[in-house]
């Protein structure tokens, strides 16, 4: 509790830090001009605002702001048009204390002469970010931006009303400080309190607006204050955006209630964890007890003698009980406290946070204790008869056949495999009720591994009669023991059991959080990053870019667009990819499909029916190509049977006349695999002598197959770019013949031109996301028509896929098309906006370098890199906390094992030493007594971890699909995997045996030690 108490206050403080500016409070009243109305305002906020939300928000600055104004002269020197600085007075009262001054000094608050002084940021920048040049002693003249509407100029901008001079220039002291929470006024001229309201009674209709801004105390916000804050900050809300008719912003009340709802969906596995601690707590405590009462059997015997009840040896071994509570439960506490600070995932609580954690944490644990202490006095009662500890021996060879005879122990096991079964097929819904914390949740797995761990103690006597296979005497002595009693190492073998279980599912359950989380990254990037690049006026140069990336990485072109299927009403996202190229760079996983998601894609281009088909496996292509002499290469574009795409350059067009240029396929940067499909030729500019022409004739294979005369019109039409973006057919004509025919002449100016065959009337093969499919209600094979920008494109799904990288299926639909057919369909059609948009690649090592190559391009809108995305994600303070919590609470159950199992093997033996002394009256070394009694560990222990391990994975892989860290959609997809973390896996096994065994071996070199003639004497 007090490591989850710990995670809560770091993950929300994490989550308000992470939300900068927008978890700050912003107060304002419009309309004011008046001084004494200012003030009263500034004061009764600061007053109202501190009462809601006491220290949890830091006052930042209070000042007023007037409408906007213009710059008319500069010392007199008229400006503009256009005129690029509009800014508005502002009055910060205490600035002083939190800048320093670079230039001039400050200011008294009173005019002088005929202008107002004022200061403002030596960063001081105009309405586009162009720093100004700003100095000292330069007198500004502004007008009112506003139209007058009294006067003689009614209707008319104002004349020039008043002036300031600049008095001094400043910077802040730390742009971070809470005062100017996230904002300096570098846009605006300042002036002092009195001089601001002299200065707004100059301008007609002119109101100045009061304001305060306040930001949170992240060191004063924790998980208990969490209701208060929210409480506050919506009563804040309503006195001033509803009653008062003023402009209240604050996203904290937002973000707190954002974060707890992760916290709430985060709390599941813990709980589990927690849940099942309390399981072993209560078997050891029980097993404890037990062990405590048959120990004192002979002396309740005697008090039994005496006359005392059994109610009365109950009552007292219960009042024992609450002795020994009361005893520990405050050194419980203060060592929880003591773990929680060495563990905690931040710095060190102070001493007053660190004393409401624990009172948090002291009624829950006084709970556990009664609890407890009702067991244990419920087990003094059943079991203080001193009669029955002499029943127990001679009932032990029938009672370990019961139950187990009539296979109740398979019955249990088939429950316990069947509730997990339902809670992993989503039976248990987390998202019903109370969510992730609803009791059925909670207690179906505890329930199921209560039942396997139960139905487990049949392998104790397996693994007992194990030991009779080498014929040694110490094994054959320990299965005789076991076999004797097994009630005793049934109940320690269920402790074990469960111990261990909650060491495998911790262990088991924080693997797979962790690379769960790490899945979720990546697919929210897609890839190891990824640009964003605008499209709305010409593609951008993302062939560019791509030559420009580091050698060795890889990158794939990628449109983004939305589109209506038919008259759905749905608008989905449109995803064109190309081919396997795409996949070379894109993040997946197996079992985003009933298919691999790279077949699928093989699959569409397969049916692609676009592109001109290259017979055979031509080795080049050549074409005879006139120009008058541009600066401009010729490339022509090709997809393999693969569906990637290759770029092969032709030539130069520098040359005056005709001639024949080749390229071969064989200098492409990946394998081509055949057939091959044509897809278009590109004139691309490149240098200054870009106007001209350039006819075509004759596009063929090195075996003489010519793959397009470009003599007739057969459908073959021309795309251009920027700068004027159009497209047209390719009309043959004679300007431009060669042996008598008829060339494709093309005219170049300044843009470059795409040439590309007619696509197929057939309709274009897609991939849907499945959600998507049963929300249009089609079926594969079913075509469709698709409504994007003013076209329309008819396609038909071929293959359909539960996730694909980026794509959410709770807020979005999906379709998937190959790029280059779609967007050659899309340009045909005269659509804006037919080219990539997005820029996938690897990283080769080096993410940073990439992004830096990414951003070289202006017109990049935005980059997302897979390694940041990763690093937040394993750094949340929920998932540290949750592997702290899981992590700790398998050292409890440890301690808890070895702790019982000392105790039992130390009680047995002390229970044993008759039989001892009569075993070495007779010759039988220690050292073999010593054997037998760490044999009987060994079947212990054998028994419980084989049982535990198993238990342990089957829980995790139950739990796993229905617990997340958030409710989000990025937080849920795709879908969490069981990952097995075989180092933490076998260091829980050995590490438990091998404590354990270590301990048991000291117990049973301490117990097997007997005074042979004093016990022998005794018996006498």
């Amino acid at each position: 509790m007090l490591i989850q108490q710990q995670a809560t206050d770091d993950g929300l403080r994490s989550s308000v830090s992470g939300a900068s500016q927008g978890a700050n409070l912003l107060v304002e009243r419009d309309r004011i001009s008046q001084p004494a109305v200012y003030d009263a305002f500034q004061r009764q906020t600061a007053t109202r605002v501190r009462g809601r939300l006491g220290d949890a928000v830091t006052a930042g600055a209070q000042f007023s702001r007037s409408s906007t104004v213009t710059v008319r002269t500069i010392d007199s020197v008229l400006q503009g048009p256009p005129v690029t600085w509009n800014p508005s007075v502002v009055s910060y009262a205490g600035i002083r204390d939190h800048v320093h001054l670079v230039a001039g000094r400050w200011p008294a608050d009173t005019r002088a002469g005929n202008d107002w002084p004022l200061t403002v940021s030596a960063r001081a920048t105009d309405d586009l970010g162009t720093p100004l040049d700003i100095k000292v002693g330069s007198e500004y003249c502004f007008n009112y931006l506003a139209t007058v509407t009294v006067g003689p100029f009614r209707g008319h901008p104002p004349p020039e009303i008043w002036c300031g001079r600049i008095a001094a220039t400043w910077l802040p002291n730390d742009v971070n400080d809470a005062y100017w929470a996230g904002h300096v006024p570098e846009t605006d001229v300042s002036a002092g309190h009195d001089s601001f309201f002299q200065i707004l009674a100059q301008m007609p209709d002119a109101m100045g607006s009061a304001e305060q801004q306040y930001v949170p105390r992240t060191d004063r916000i924790s998980g208990a204050d969490t209701g208060r804050i929210v409480a506050g900050v919506n009563d804040l809300r309503g006195y001033y955006s509803v009653s008062s008719n003023d402009v209240f912003v604050s996203g904290l009340d937002t973000t707190i209630a954002g974060f707890l709802s992760r916290q709430r969906a985060a709390a599941g596995p813990t709980l589990v964890t927690a849940f099942g601690l309390l399981v072993v707590a209560l078997a050891a405590m029980g097993f404890a007890a037990l062990q405590f009462i048959q120990g004192h059997a002979p002396l309740a015997a005697l008090w039994r003698a005496r006359g005392w009840s059994r109610a009365r040896v109950a009552a007292l071994h219960t009042v024992q009980f609450a002795i020994l509570l009361v005893l520990a439960v405050p050194v419980a506490v203060i060592a929880a406290a003591l773990i929680v600070s060495a563990v905690a995932t931040s710095a060190s609580v102070g001493a007053g946070l660190g004393r409401q954690r624990l009172a948090g944490a002291a009624v829950p644990t006084l709970v556990a204790a009664g609890i407890f202490l009702v067991i244990l006095g419920t087990l003094a009662a059943i079991r203080s008869g001193p009669e029955l500890a002499q029943r127990r021996p001679a009932r032990s060879g029938t009672q370990r056949r019961g139950w187990r005879r009539r296979a109740l122990d398979l019955v249990l096991a088939a429950v316990g495999l069947a509730i997990l079964g339902f809670v992993r097929l989503g039976g248990a819904d987390p998202t019903s009720g109370n969510g992730q914390t609803s009791v059925v949740v909670l207690a179906l797995p505890v329930l199921a591994v209560g039942l396997l761990a139960f139905a487990s103690l049949r392998l104790v006597g397996v693994a007992a009669r194990a030991l009779t296979i080498t014929r040694s005497l110490g094994g054959r002595l320990a299965r005789w023991q076991v076999e004797r009693d097994p009630a005793q190492y049934s109940r320690l073998c269920l402790l074990v059991t469960l111990a261990t279980a909650v060491g495998i599912f911790a262990s088991t359950y924080v693997a797979s959080d962790r690379a769960s989380a790490l899945d979720r990254a990546d697919y929210q990037v897609g890839a190891d990053v990824r640009g964003v690049f605008p499209s709305a006026a010409s593609p951008p140069a993302l062939d560019q870019v791509s030559t420009t990336l580091p050698a060795g990485v890889r990158s794939a072109q990628v449109f983004r667009a939305t589109g209506r299927p038919g008259r759905s009403g749905i608008d989905a996202t449109i995803l064109g990819i190309q081919g396997q190229g795409f996949w070379d760079v894109a993040y997946r996983r197996s079992d985003f499909a009933a298919a691999p998601l790279p077949s699928l894609t093989s699959q569409m281009d397969a049916s692609d029916p676009d592109g001109l088909l290259v017979a055979g496996t031509p080795r080049t292509l050549s074409v005879s190509v006139y120009s008058s002499g541009v600066d401009a290469r010729l490339e022509a574009q090709l997809t393999d049977a693969g569906g990637r795409v290759a770029v092969l350059s032709l030539g130069t067009l520098g040359t005056v006349g005709w001639s024949d240029l080749s390229a071969s396929l064989t200098t492409a940067q990946a394998r081509i695999v055949y057939p091959v499909r044509l897809r278009g030729l590109r004139i691309v500019p490149t240098g200054a002598r870009t106007g001209g022409d350039v006819a075509l004739q004759d596009l063929r294979t090195d075996s003489g197959a010519v793959i397009e005369r470009f003599a007739t019109s057969d459908g073959w039409w021309q795309e251009a770019f920027a700068p004027d973006p159009a497209a047209a057919a390719v009309v043959p004509s004679a300007l431009h013949s060669r042996n008598g025919r008829p060339s494709a002449n093309v005219p170049i100016d300044l843009q470059e031109i795409r040439l590309a065959p007619p696509p197929s009337r057939r309709p274009l093969p897609v991939l849907l996301a499945s959600r998507t499919m049963a929300d249009l209600g089609l079926s594969i094979g079913q075509s469709f028509p698709l409504h994007i920008d003013t076209v329309d494109v008819q396609l038909v799904p071929v293959a359909t896929f539960d996730e694909f990288p980026t794509y959410y299926p709770q807020r979005e639909s999906l379709v998937v098309v190959p790029m280059t057919s779609f967007l050659g369909r899309l340009g045909n059609a005269g659509a804006t906006g037919p080219w990539p948009n997005e820029l996938w690649s690897s990283s080769g090592g080096n993410p940073t370098a990439v992004a830096e190559k990414f951003a070289a391009d202006s017109n990049l809108r935005q980059t997302f890199l897979r390694a940041d995305v990763e690093a937040q994600a394993v750094a949340d303070p929920l998932r540290l906390g949750l592997r702290d919590e899981l992590g700790l609470g398998f050292i409890v159950a440890l301690a808890v094992v070895v702790i019982g199992f000392a105790l039992h093997f130390l009680a047995a033996a002390r229970g044993r030493t008759t039989q001892f002394a009569i075993m070495r009256a007779n010759g039988v070394p220690q050292s073999l007594i010593r054997r037998s009694i760490v044999a009987e560990q060994l079947v212990v222990l054998i028994t419980a971890l084989a049982a535990g391990t198993a238990i342990g994975l089957a829980l995790a892989w139950a739990v796993l699909p229905i617990f997340h860290l958030g409710t989000l959609a990025e937080d849920l997809t795709p879908a969490s995997v069981v990952r097995l973390d075989p180092v933490t896996l076998v260091a829980v096994v050995v590490g438990t045996g091998a404590i354990s065994l270590v301990v048991g071996r000291l117990v049973a070199a301490t117990g097997s030690r007997v005074d042979v003639m004093a016990t022998i004497r005794s018996l006498a």
